[in-house]
């Protein structure tokens, strides 16, 4: 799992050095409230787990009205058959979001995200189980879909902090149990330290003597 997320960090680290405009990366972490909904259970019969959201993502095309979000984060579901008890299901999730800006100036910035993730999991455990259930019922991978509001805002003039808060609808049916039809929800909230390539950007002696030769000459 280790290697996997080296090997995708890399790949969208390349993606971004190929692009010639600028682009916003950052560091993401915060709470999941999960939850399952089951063809044999009604909501009111489950509760919710708090599970950890931390990651790294990247906004590219960010001062467009619609960018492209990738990012890869590890997200703690599951949910909890009485206040006692919990069953675990960590997963490593691979998000391609898209952020449509609903406002946005020099500073701050209102935003809507909407997308898709692919899940692998990570851990799946119980606890405070007596009598614990089969995790080899439950399978290895999800997907989900992801939606919600954020806000950005500078704290400096190379750094923002980010606010969000998502829904996350899982499309899979979690267990290999023919008789129950499972899948994840949870609301997420985050918040993130955001920065700039643009902030970074080196000019070169080339630049500064063509923006001299192009600088209005005076009399």
């Amino acid at each position: 799992m280790r290697n996997l997320l080296i090997s995708l960090l890399s790949f969208f680290s390349l993606l971004v050095q190929a692009e010639e405009s600028n682009y916003n990366y950052g560091v993401e972490g915060g709470v999941n409230l999960s939850n399952i909904t089951s063809s044999t259970a009604g909501a009111s019969d489950l509760y919710n787990r708090l599970g950890i959201v931390g990651g790294l993502y990247w906004d590219l095309f960010p001062k467009q009205r619609l960018s492209f979000v990738p990012g890869g984060y590890i997200v703690g579901k599951g949910y909890r058959p009485t206040t006692s008890t919990s069953v675990v299901l960590n997963y490593f999730q691979l998000r391609a979001l898209g952020r449509l800006s609903l406002f946005q100036n020099s500073t701050t910035k209102l935003f809507i995200d909407f997308g898709a993730s692919a899940d692998v999991i990570t851990q799946k455990g119980t606890q405070n189980y007596s009598n614990p259930p089969q995790m080899t019922d439950f399978k290895n991978f999800d997907a989900s879909l992801l939606g919600g509001l954020g806000f950005e805002t500078d704290i400096s003039d190379s750094t923002r902090l980010v606010f969000n808060v998502k829904y996350l609808s899982g499309l899979m049916d979690l267990t290999q149990n023919d008789s129950a039809v499972v899948k994840s929800n949870g609301i997420l909230f985050t918040t993130a330290i955001q920065f700039s390539t643009e902030s970074e950007k080196v000019i070169s002696t080339e630049e500064r003597a063509r923006e001299f030769l192009n600088r209005p000459q005076t009399p």
